[in-house]
């Protein structure tokens, strides 16, 4: 394929013989601006004149300087000299000739004498991919120019977790000159920051963490790991989100305010039917106690409600934090299930454990009160959902660089359509809830408190199929 140029290239052709350069020079000259030296001589003179040209063809075995020894000078002198793509043209083609050439700093070689189309492709081949390397550094010269006049505070991290780029935004946010912050450990400079327990998954490459806070203001991070294996792996951007994150508090807090005060008599109201029923009142009459059972039903009911936006306001609240500490995740597994243990003869279903056998820990960095939480939102849904003599299915699954806990029910299943929005606020899977009570919140919590931990979640179902919810949590190293 013949190059197609967005300019005309310069190419050097330097060979003793006439003959042979001015064949050169007619075969290139209709697409390129070409010029002829007779020796090597006037190719360094030419060179280190500067504005040296976009390609270089050499003949090898010239008077005086050869062409071997323009290449070790061109591969040695300062600027964009070394940078030159270097066709030598020779009549020497044994091996170990060969490999002279190209230690000495030469691209490629076409051997005298030489067919035009072959020497026509090779120079569209050098020429093409310099034009290409030309463009990924002007599109990295635009990113990196893009990023430092970015309004939120840029950087750039390897992969060992240390910055190798930030913008202005970002040394006005840590008040420090960019050649204190580039070289240092991300962790160390923003805390509420670390790479070393993030987990992606496959085809991912957004990370979501938690808020952080650089001295009086809050910034909500996104992280990007791009699939390269360059030096700079990660982006991490921070958006100030401190007005926005104060204003969430005064609303949860006025929330949380009218939650207490509701359940204060709500609590009231089910001490009394607790008293009534062991007999405070006498004997009542039957219907009468069926009644009462009902209104404690739905006194239960509005007290979960109330409890699942107290745990809400507490994990969008400011404040929030995780307790991240090494735990054994299996073992968490295990005994929160046998927590359920009654419930689930109560209700007639089985429940299957898989993984749950090894020994060993299965260790990660988390929340245990949270990560239990977490377990029982999703055990508690899929004994709701599931029908009498169902089974349960707890599977835990090792990855190099992350664990996975599942939960699985053999109940109605869940329409595709409406799986995306299971995790958001309010929502339930309008076929598979109907005569089912509660707010809708528990998946929205157990999102809220996976992504804190800088795990994903998810969810495989469809009608009639039974539903698999799952979550993974990055795996811990000592």
């Amino acid at each position: 394929m013949r190059l197609s140029p967005d300019r005309r290239r310069t190419i050097w052709v330097v060979d003793d013989s006439p003959t042979d350069a001015e064949r050169v020079r007619r075969l290139l000259a209709p697409a390129h601006e070409v010029e002829t030296l007779h020796d090597g001589a006037a190719a360094l003179e030419r060179l280190a004149a500067g504005a040296p040209p976009d390609l270089l063809v050499l003949d090898w075995v010239m008077p005086g300087i050869s062409g071997i020894e323009v290449c070790q000078y061109a591969r040695s002198a300062p600027g964009r000299i070394p940078r030159i793509p270097i066709l030598l043209l020779t009549a020497r083609h044994g091996p170990q000739e060969i490999l002279q050439a190209f230690r000495s700093g030469a691209n490629d070689y076409v051997v005298k004498p030489f067919v035009d189309e072959e020497l026509q492709a090779r120079v569209d081949s050098l020429l093409e991919t310099q034009r290409l390397l030309e463009r990924a550094e002007q599109a990295e010269a635009d990113a990196r120019s893009l990023l430092a006049n970015a309004p939120d505070p840029m950087f750039g991290v390897d992969a060992q977790g240390t910055i190798s780029f930030v913008n202005d935004e970002g040394a006005r946010v840590l008040a420090r000159p960019p050649d204190q912050i580039a070289g240092k450990p991300i962790e160390h400079l923003i805390p509420g920051i670390s790479l070393r327990n993030l987990s992606v998954a496959p085809g991912q490459s957004f990370v979501p963490v938690p808020d952080v806070q650089v001295d009086d203001r809050v910034f909500s991070p996104s992280i990007r790991v791009l699939p390269s294996d360059s030096a700079a792996t990660t982006t991490i951007a921070l958006r100030d989100v401190t007005a926005r994150r104060q204003a969430e508090a005064r609303r949860l807090d006025f929330y949380s305010i009218i939650a207490h005060d509701l359940r204060t008599p709500i609590s009231t109201s089910l001490l009394r039917l607790d008293r009534a029923f062991e007999g405070m009142f006498g004997v009542l009459p039957a219907g009468l106690i069926a009644d009462l059972r009902k209104i404690e039903g739905s006194l239960r009911t509005m007290v979960g409600i109330i409890n699942d936006f107290l745990e809400l306001a507490s994990l969008e609240g400011v404040g929030y934090k995780i307790d991240r500490k090494p735990l054994d995740l299996r073992e968490l597994l295990r005994t929160t299930m046998d927590d359920f243990q009654p419930l689930l003869q109560a209700n007639q279903l089985a429940w299957k454990a898989v993984g749950l056998e090894p020994t060993t820990p299965s260790r990660v960095r988390g929340d245990r009160e949270r990560l239990a939480q977490v377990i029982t939102n999703l055990v508690s849904n899929a004994i709701k959902f599931t029908p009498t003599h169902g089974t349960i299915t707890t599977t835990l699954r090792e990855a190099e660089d992350h664990v996975e806990v599942s939960v699985e029910d053999t109940g109605r299943g869940i329409a595709r359509d409406e799986l995306p929005k299971l995790f958001e606020r309010f929502s339930r899977a309008t076929e598979s809830s109907r005569g089912i009570t509660g707010t809708g919140l528990g998946l929205m919590i157990v999102r809220e408190i996976i992504e804190a931990h800088g795990g994903v979640v998810g969810v495989e179902s469809e009608l009639g199929a039974g539903s698999r919810f799952w979550f993974r949590l990055p795996r811990h190293r000592e």
